[in-house]
């Protein structure tokens, strides 16, 4: 537990520092690097370091690439293939958490506005530059004080699939990744519905037993992180300094992101909802409306990853269950 308290005291000094520096707009893009980080440090701190560079790589494609829907559903395909292979060493969560950080690029289109020309001109690889920055900070971080706090850690991930499964798993991934992207960046674009690919991606587990639990804590921690966010901006959103509490609250948020990352999953996800929510508060039209929507989009997200699963799951009980022909 020690060590673990270690990691998030370095993790939250890092935030805080971003969070009263000139580059506090960078906040949620090096958050995409911590997210995946934390899933991949209580493996290893070598999968931290591969998946703080990993997560880079694919937001700065993401950016590059996200002025074009062809282009965006094919490298989302392309990151939903890592997927299916990093299932067969137990990584399949640390490949849905940095897919998630690409999907928020390429459907939200947004990049750091801080930056000079070039290098905030959406759907542009300049673009991209500084937001892969921010997220390889982020993720980097995680990985060395993973590397300080966590080295005698016993890592773990989940359990390895063999060739063919990974493939039945890749058959929910896999669709409901070009649809979801197709369907967010075509008719959503620039809007938070990228929301949807993120519940996919959280909550899609190789066995669909296991994914029941996880839809039903995603649901209900995002309804309590929706809630009591709506409650917060309602109550300080004329105060002086609102700014400042909300950016505040949304780092405690983050912290209790990282605290219950292996713990309980309706806390991770009402904690997550609120670090999201609160971190998008300044750039929310109508706060009350963001919430509403998030909610809705963890409800149909939820639903279409446990149904693919279930389909998959009986429609290979039905192959395996076809007679084989002989001759």
């Amino acid at each position: 537990m020690s060590h673990m308290l270690g990691l998030v005291a370095v993790v939250l000094a890092s935030l805080i520092v971003l969070l009263v520096s000139p580059w506090r707009g960078g906040f949620g893009f090096a958050y995409m690097g911590v997210v995946p980080g934390i899933a991949a440090v209580i493996a290893s701190t070598r999968v931290a370091f591969l998946s703080a560079v990993t997560t880079a790589g694919a937001v700065l494609v993401g950016v590059t690439v996200s002025g074009s829907v062809p282009l965006s559903v094919l490298w989302m395909t392309v990151l939903a293939v890592g997927i299916v292979y990093a299932s067969r060493y137990g990584a399949s969560s640390v490949g849905c958490m940095i897919t998630a950080q690409a999907a928020i690029v390429i459907v939200y289109g947004r990049v750091y506005a801080g930056a000079p020309e070039p290098f905030n001109q959406p759907h542009t690889f300049t673009g991209g530059l500084p937001v892969a920055a921010f997220a390889l900070g982020g993720g980097l971080v995680v990985a060395l004080a993973g590397q300080i706090f966590l080295r005698r850690f016993p890592g773990r991930l989940g359990d390895d699939l063999s060739v063919q499964d990974s493939w039945w798993y890749g058959a929910s991934v896999i669709p409901l990744t070009i649809v979801g992207t197709w369907v967010c960046r075509a008719f959503f674009p620039g809007t938070h519905s990228w929301w949807f690919l993120l519940t996919v991606y959280v909550v899609l587990l190789p066995v669909s037993v296991a994914a029941i639990d996880r839809m039903r804590g995603r649901v209900i921690g995002t309804v309590a992180g929706a809630t009591f966010v709506a409650i917060i901006t309602f109550v300080v959103a004329e105060a002086e300094l609102s700014v400042n509490i909300i950016y505040g609250l949304a780092l405690i948020a983050a912290v209790g992101t990282i605290v219950f990352a292996h713990g309980s999953y309706t806390l991770d996800a009402a904690f997550l909802t609120a670090t999201v929510l609160l971190g998008g508060f300044g750039s929310a039209n109508n706060p009350t409306l963001l919430h509403g929507e998030r909610v809705g989009l963890t409800i149909l997200g939820a639903a279409a990853a446990f149904g693919a699963l279930r389909f998959n799951d009986w429609l290979r009980a039905r192959v395996d269950q076809r007679p084989e022909v002989t001759t």
